[in-house]
């Protein structure tokens, strides 16, 4: 269970990492952990892509560990994050036998997961691995958030890569569709791929009682501004213990 894309999507996103895998939260969710009063810090990453959150919180004095359910982006992860434990796995399932004072799963992962059981897996199994005092940090894109880009594309464009998303949005089933045409360039020529991702948006009332059968206490908010969240939000951020 987890994010899972091909290897074009793959070379998209370890150059974009810094945007895409949420891995800008990481000083913010530093400062909402608090003061952690011990030698061996931990840092465990959820759906960890390419390694750059892991590399932050390497570089700020963690040991830290990266699960992902594809192969791609761990291999990025290992060039990123050459010092970090990588475990190819289900995010909702694989037993680490430890705990950790700061786990995340950030980036809009949680978006992957299209059943509200499934996203209630990953909330307990988080918080089975939270170490006492520790903090669970997750963001998650709304219905709006998705409803909003369906008028607005994106791209990514680089030296030697671009990509061009479009979604789909059912306000009915709360699924958004993301295609994908990406270029990657391969010695003089560029070579394409096409991909479909299906997501899922999430209310914040939906959330909050899944964080609640869970037994995790939280704070949320606008993950864009960090202001309270409202209607009009389109990413949600979690601070749970």
């Amino acid at each position: 269970m987890g994010k899972t894309y091909g290897s074009g999507l793959s070379h998209l996103f370890a150059m974009h990492e810094q945007m895409l895998s949420g891995s800008a939260l990481g000083p913010i969710v530093m400062q909402q952990a608090g003061s952690l009063n011990k030698r061996d810090r931990t840092w465990l990453d959820l759906c960890c892509g390419c390694g750059a959150l892991l590399a932050f919180a390497r570089a700020n004095g963690f040991q830290v560990t990266g699960v992902d359910a594809a192969s791609g982006p761990l291999q990025q992860a290992k060039r990123i994050a050459p010092q970090a434990k990588l475990i190819r796995g289900d995010v909702a399932a694989v037993n680490l036998k430890n705990r950790f004072d700061i786990i995340t799963c950030v980036g809009g992962s949680t978006n992957y997961l299209l059943r509200l059981n499934d996203l209630l897996r990953v909330l307990g199994h988080a918080r089975r691995h939270l170490a006492e005092g520790g903090m669970f940090c997750f963001d998650v894109n709304t219905p709006h958030g998705y409803a909003i880009n369906v008028d607005h594309p994106v791209s990514l464009v680089g030296d030697d890569h671009a990509g061009f998303f479009g979604v789909e949005y059912n306000a009915r089933t709360q699924r958004a569709k993301w295609h994908v045409t990406g270029f990657v360039k391969s010695g003089r020529a560029y070579q394409r791929f096409d991909e479909c991702h299906e997501l899922r948006g999430y209310e914040m009332e939906q959330i909050d009682r899944l964080c609640e059968r869970a037994g995790l206490s939280f704070e949320r908010y606008d993950a864009d501004t960090l202001a309270a969240a409202d209607a009009e939000t389109a990413r949600l951020v979690y601070f749970c213990r």
